[in-house]
Parts: C-alpha cells; sequence; structure tokens
C-alpha cells in the first residue's frame, strides 16, 4: 500500500505541473499565432474527455485491483501526448497533442485520490492534509515561473514536461508495483445517479452548478491573456494564482468548524453573492492591486461552494450510493458546461462580467472510504459520516477528477 509521503511527493509535483500550465499555457496558445476562438476550442479539449475518461480508467483500476499501476499507465500516456507540443506550431497540432493528452491525464487525479482515500482508510489520518500538499505545490511553481520569466513562451512546455517527467518517474519508483487488492462489493453503475436525479432540489442544484461554470470559464481558462491584454507581467498573473489557491486552503483548513455554525444552503447564499461581486469588480477595474486581492475571493467563489455543495448533496444521497452515483452527474454538470463555455465562444479580449457568474457553483461529491478512528476534524471523514458510505461500495470508478 502507498505510505502518505509517496502520495504527498505525488501531489505536489503533480500540482506544480498544474501551476505551470493551468495560468500560463493559453497565453503561450496566443504566442503561436492561434486566434482567439482556437484557443477557447483548444480549452474546450480537457473538460470533453473528463466527461468520460476518469470513469473508464477508474473502472480500469477498480476491475484490475492496481490502481498504481493504472496510474503509471496515464502518467506515461500524458507524458507522450503533451510532448508532441514541443513541435506543434498549428491549431491541428495543438489540438491532437492536448486531446492526447487529455486522454490520459483526466484521470490522474481520480487515481492518486483513490490511493489517498485508501492509505487513510487503512493507516488512519487525513485526506485533507495530504491533499494540501498539493496547493502547496501549485503555489511555489506559479510563483516561481512567473517571477522567472518575463515573456510567455516554449519554456512553458518544456517546464511542464519536466514536472511530468517527475511525476511519471515518482509513480514508477513508488506507486506503480504496490500489491493488488481485489474489488469487494458493488461495483458502480448509474442506478445510484438516476435515483439521485429524481429529486427536484438536486436537479435544480446541478442546473445552478452547469450555469456557473459556463460563466466561470473565462476566469480558468482565459486570465492569463486578460492580464496580458491589460500589460501586466507574468508575475501578476502568478500571484493572482497562488492567492487563489491559499485562500481555498483557507477555506477547506477551516470548513469544519465552519459547518458546525453555517448550514450549507446558507453558505451558498453567501458564495453566491461573493461571485456576482467579484466578478462584477473584475470587470471595472484593470488595477493589478485590486485584481490579486479579489484572487482572494476564490475561497468563497469555488472553496466554499466545493464544500457546501458537497455536504448538501451528501445529506441527500441514499446510503449505499456515495460517490459511485453522484460522480456522473458532477462531470456532467461541471466539466460539459465549461467544455461549452470554453468552445461556444472565443475567450473576451477584456474582462466581461456575466449575471451567470452569481449562480452557484456546485460539484458532487468525491468518494470516500471511512474507517474507524478517522479524525473528527478531517473533511473527509465528515463527508463520509453525512452520506453514510461504504467501504464496498466504493472503488477508483467511483472517484471524480477535478481542480
Amino acid at each position: 500500500m502507498a505510505n502518505a509521503r509517496s502520495l504527498i511527493v505525488f501531489y505536489v509535483l503533480f500540482f506544480m505541473f498544474v501551476g505551470v500550465t493551468l495560468p500560463f499555457l493559453p497565453v503561450y496558445y496566443r504566442s503561436l499565432g492561434l486566434e482567439a476562438s482556437q484557443v477557447g476550442l483548444l480549452l474546450s479539449v480537457g473538460p470533453l474527455f473528463a466527461l468520460l475518461v476518469p470513469t473508464l480508467w477508474g473502472q480500469v483500476a477498480d476491475r484490475t485491483g492496481r490502481p498504481g499501476a493504472v496510474l503509471l499507465l496515464v502518467c506515461l500516456g500524458s507524458l507522450a501526448g503533451f510532448s508532441i507540443l514541443l513541435t506543434a506550431r498549428t491549431f491541428a497540432g495543438v489540438l491532437g497533442s492536448l486531446a492526447l493528452f487529455s486522454f490520459f491525464n483526466a484521470a490522474t487525479t481520480t487515481l492518486i485520490d483513490s490511493l489517498a482515500l485508501q492509505q487513510v482508510a487503512d493507516r488512519g489520518g487525513s485526506f485533507a492534509r495530504i491533499r494540501t500538499w498539493g496547493s502547496a505545490g501549485f503555489v511555489v511553481s506559479t510563483l516561481s515561473f512567473g517571477f522567472f520569466v518575463e515573456v510567455i513562451d516554449r519554456r512553458v512546455v518544456l517546464a511542464a514536461l519536466a514536472l511530468i517527467a517527475a511525476f511519471t518517474g515518482w509513480a514508477l519508483a513508488s506507486l506503480a508495483f504496490l500489491p493488488a487488492r481485489p474489488r469487494v462489493g458493488p461495483r458502480a453503475d448509474l442506478a445510484g445517479t438516476f435515483d439521485l436525479l429524481r429529486q427536484p432540489q438536486l436537479r435544480w442544484l446541478l442546473v445552478a452548478s452547469g450555469a456557473h461554470w459556463v460563466a466561470s470559464a473565462p476566469y480558468h481558462g482565459s486570465l492569463g491573456m486578460h492580464f496580458t491584454a491589460l500589460g501586466f507581467s507574468p508575475s501578476i498573473l502568478s500571484l493572482s494564482a497562488s492567492v487563489a489557491v491559499g485562500s481555498e486552503v483557507l477555506v477547506f483548513a477551516t470548513w469544519p468548524r465552519v459547518s458546525a455554525r453555517l448550514a450549507p444552503r446558507r453558505l451558498l447564499l453567501l458564495a453566491f453573492l461573493v461571485s456576482a461581486l467579484r466578478w462584477a469588480v473584475m470587470g471595472l477595474t484593470s488595477s493589478p492591486a485590486v485584481l490579486v486581492a479579489l484572487a482572494a475571493l476564490h475561497g468563497l467563489s469555488f472553496g466554499a461552494f466545493y464544500v457546501a455543495s458537497i455536504s448538501w448533496v451528501a445529506d441527500r444521497a441514499p446510503p449505499a450510493s456515495g460517490g459511485s452515483s453522484a460522480s456522473p452527474a458532477r462531470a456532467c454538470s461541471t466539466r460539459r458546461s465549461e467544455a461549452i463555455a470554453s468552445s461556444s465562444s472565443p475567450p473576451p479580449p477584456s474582462w466581461c462580467p456575466q449575471p451567470l457568474r452569481c449562480c452557484a457553483s456546485t460539484t458532487l461529491p468525491r468518494a470516500a472510504t471511512p474507517r474507524d478512528g478517522l479524525p473528527r476534524e478531517d473533511p473527509a471523514w465528515n463527508l463520509v459520516r453525512r452520506a453514510r458510505l461504504k467501504p464496498p461500495a466504493v472503488g477508483v470508478g467511483a472517484i471524480g477528477a477535478t481542480f
């Protein structure tokens, strides 16, 4: 079984890669001379593959009982796909590279999360504390890269490839040859999803979630281009991204205390109002200091939505459904909507607030495996307790990937 150190190192390296690509890769696409509409289509590739790929690779891992080996396979595929970007200069070449890369990479967080949750289930500890190291890696890499370069160019691809090679090598050395664990109990299917979708409140929640992700796609994909159009240096972009992720970590860390005092419905309402204010102000200012300060609201715009909606759905999930029933619905509500927003219209040359941004940004729960003695302060334990999940009902295929 994977130990905590092996998982932490992988999380750090993987999210260091995300910290380079998420803010800076769209700017690199523009440097190739691609049109804004083409960049929008490229940004839709990842969300489209995330609809089905995590479930596909998760099922492979469940049936073989070797999630570490499957993780190595998707890492190698990601490395092969992303390496094509070194020579791709046309829209077709970049699109092909991203399609191959996304076919594998979309399942990475699903697989590593399953290993981390199994570690917590078997040996105790905190999933949140293990996962937080990934956020730390994101902050370190995005700050380092943003302050190191003055112009976004091919170095984005080189740095990203080096990090993919690093976490692939680590997966080979410490995670790929873990002993097989036979799958016990029922396998994930769509029956639980349809049971949940019969609830009118959940359907409205999914509509709100999809609307939010459509509205948020320009922020997630085009913030770098927006900052570049305003004449900001890469360091401003990296600082903004780091503040945003830091605020997420703060929300996740304080959630157990907050949830005891504030009902999920009220927290969602607060996040709605804060998000609407955030997007409106971002559309009215070109001050780098104000824009970086507004990034601190990301803890509510994303973090609070995430944990509050998890709790909201977990309270309504049937005892045996767990994450397996929620994962497909979650993918449809977040990834598909983000893909539609990215591909249907080009990223705006300047920030344009949309009324839909005040809608709920919600995601359905990741599966977790409860264990007697798991610390009560761990958010994963709290969600498992409230959803009443059982170990036999949860596998890798039940865990949805997200960032």
